[in-house]
């Protein structure tokens, strides 16, 4: 279980977030501006936050010290791709992998993008790509990872219906295998194709 009590502050702003999350997708609904992406980053340990998060047994944030990123067992799939314009999409889905054998690297990189209907992209460039592809590669490269957490900032904002419908039946197969905590981002409940155990109403506060 994922449970955090958290403040992140942007600015004059201020966004808290208190929930539990356990396998599945818990979705943080709110317009441009409620803090959705903010507290994202928070959890992510890319911005500052203060409070607590614990992951299991795991303490993320606690009155002490917070854990770096990559101390964390997480995955995340920005809202903007974010990829490496020097490397292929094959690379940049393995980025996160170098640690494991080639054998398994490959099988990961070949499910994760199978999962994006993305496999046909495997050797291009990414300078290459159109908006709705690097998305598709973006969050591959996530899913691949097989972290015990995910976060996802708006993942199928650049995509046609049909796909973002198709996509989503990939993840939510591949979540319910890994038993992923999903967190993930949408305007609103109806936005995200995906059917969210949790939904969160997010809004700044003072």
């Amino acid at each position: 279980m994922l449970s955090v009590a958290i403040r992140v502050a942007r600015g004059a702003r201020a966004f808290s977030l208190n929930a539990t999350m356990g396998p599945g997708f818990t979705a943080l609904c709110g317009p441009s501006g409620a803090g959705k992406s903010s507290l994202l980053l928070g959890l992510a340990g890319v911005v500052p936050a203060s409070g607590r998060a614990t992951l299991g047994t795991v303490s993320w944030v606690d009155e002490a010290r917070a854990l770096a990123p990559e101390e964390r067992d997480i995955a995340v799939a920005f809202q903007q791709p974010l990829l490496f314009p020097h490397l292929s999409v094959i690379d940049n889905v393995r980025f996160g992998l170098r640690d494991l054998k080639p054998q398994l690297q490959e099988a990961r990189i070949d499910a994760a993008l199978a999962s994006c209907e993305g496999g046909h992209l495997r050797l291009r460039k990414v300078v290459d790509l159109s908006g709705g592809e690097a998305q598709r590669v973006s969050l591959a490269r996530a899913i691949a990872r097989q972290s015990k957490v995910l976060f996802l900032d708006e993942p199928f904002a650049a995509l046609d219906p049909e796909l973002r419908t198709r996509i989503a039946k990939a993840l939510t197969q591949h979540v319910a295998t890994h038993e992923t905590i999903v967190v993930l981002t949408a305007h609103d409940e109806a936005s995200h194709a995906l059917h969210a155990a949790q939904v969160i109403a997010v809004s700044a506060a003072n």
